[in-house]
C-alpha cells in the first residue's frame, strides 16, 4: 500500500494524508524483498493463514526510470549531482526497476509511450 504524511508547517508534526490500499509500483519493491503482498491481502481478504517472513534483505533499492531519469537529469543541471554519482548508483547491487523486466518489456515500453503522449499533450 501507499502511506502519504506530510510535515505540519504549524506544529511541525507529520500528519497522515492518504492511505492507499491498492497496489502499484512499490509492490516490486516488496516482492524483492520477499514478500509477497497481493498473497497477503488474498489471504486475509479470504479468511487464510498467512506466513510472513522472518528476515528480509537489506539494501534493496527500487527505482523508476523515467521519474529517476528526469529527477536526477534536473539535480545534475542545478549542480546537485554529479554524472558519475548517478552512473555509480545504477550500478550498485539490489537494484530494481519498478516498471522494465528484461523478461516482460511491455510495460516499460507501454509507460515510455503514455509519457510521450502526455509530453506531446495528447
Amino acid at each position: 500500500c501507499e502511506i502519504e504524511y506530510l510535515r505540519d508547517p504549524r506544529d511541525g508534526e507529520f500528519k497522515l494524508i492518504e492511505i492507499n490500499a491498492r497496489t502499484w509500483l512499490w509492490v516490486g519493491l516488496a516482492a524483492a524483498c520477499g514478500v509477497n503482498y497481493p498473497m497477503y491481502i488474498y489471504n486475509n481478504v479470504n479468511g487464510l493463514p498467512n506466513d510472513f517472513p522472518a528476515a528480509y534483505p537489506v539494501g534493496v533499492r527500487l527505482r523508476n526510470f523515467w521519474t529517476d531519469a528526469v529527477f536526477s537529469s534536473l539535480a545534475m543541471l542545478k549542480g546537485h549531482l554529479k554524472i558519475g554519482d548517478y552512473l555509480n548508483s545504477l550500478r550498485r547491487d539490489g537494484l530494481i526497476d519498478a516498471v522494465h523486466d528484461k523478461d516482460d518489456p511491455k510495460p516499460f515500453w507501454a509507460m515510455t509511450k503514455m509519457l510521450f503522449k502526455l509530453a506531446k499533450g495528447r
